[in-house]
């Protein structure tokens, strides 16, 4: 079985019914004399994360899975029994964290004597806002006749700092989401 890389689709243009007329959402038209609503916001990657680079680590690590799954890239998609595609984003969010300290250490006494340890004394709350990257990786595998999602495989992570994605963390993943795709 062959497989290719999803071909980049033609933009889409404007939509027409079987008349020929175009169409428009309801959802955009504002009625006249009133101002135009604003766009919905189209939530996209954190663009330190899309580079070059990571989508070729990507792709290295996609083509090195379904070749360990049997199946053989050709590079026209016309001819692939498979179309595989990609998508990645990262969101980088903000959340605030309450840390509890149970006392500190020290000796208490009393009429039977003294003790050390910990949790003497009231307990210290603290609340420290912390900055993460969390990644969402999704794997598409298609059949080319009749254009038809084969194979689909979401996963979630929370990411390092660093803004590249190292061969193997992109092995790891992808072999992690193809574990379940079956090749006869």
């Amino acid at each position: 079985m062959t497989w290719a890389w999803r071909p980049v689709g033609a933009p889409e243009g404007a939509k027409h019914d079987a008349t020929g007329k175009s169409v428009v959402s309801r959802d955009v038209i504002a009625p006249e004399g009133q101002p135009q609503a604003a766009p919905r916001q189209h939530l996209e990657s954190n663009r330190d994360w899309n580079t070059e680079a990571n989508r070729d680590t990507l792709k290295a690590a996609i083509a090195k899975n379904l070749h360990s799954k049997g199946l053989t890239q050709v590079p026209d998609p016309a001819v692939a029994d498979f179309w595989v595609d990609y998508h990645v984003a990262v969101r980088t969010q903000n959340a605030t964290v309450q840390r509890v300290y149970p006392g500190y250490p020290g000796v208490a006494c009393g009429p039977y004597g003294c003790w050390s340890g910990w949790g003497w004394g009231p307990p210290e709350v603290a609340y420290q806002n912390v900055r993460y990257h969390e990644g969402t990786f999704v794997i598409d595998v298609a059949l080319r006749e009749p254009k038809k999602l084969a194979y689909r495989a979401i996963s979630q992570k929370e990411l390092n700092n660093k803004q590249t994605i190292t061969p193997y963390l992109a092995d790891e993943a992808v072999s992690h989401l193809l574990k379940g795709l079956k090749t006869k």
